[in-house]
């Protein structure tokens, strides 16, 4: 089984998973949920990411900055 260290890697790498990375990541997060919530988060962060950058007049810094504060509100309201 996969570390978290190289679950976090994977999770980052921009190539193409193959079936054996991806049977491996199933694994580990059915029994790390510390990883579950990393991808959860990670997701997120890359949706609201690419939300802001299909609006017309908003730059990457503003765009950095939203993401910013949402994270932050999300995490500290728990």
């Amino acid at each position: 089984m996969k570390s978290c260290k190289e679950v976090s890697q994977l999770l980052a790498s921009d190539k193409e998973l193959g079936v054996f990375d991806k049977l491996s990541l199933k694994l580990h997060f059915s029994v790390c949920k510390v990883c579950r919530i990393y991808k959860q988060q990670q997701e997120a962060i890359t949706k609201v990411y690419k939300e802001r950058l299909k609006k017309k007049n908003t730059s990457i810094s503003e765009t950095a900055k939203k993401i910013e504060d949402s994270v932050i509100k999300k995490y500290t309201e728990e």
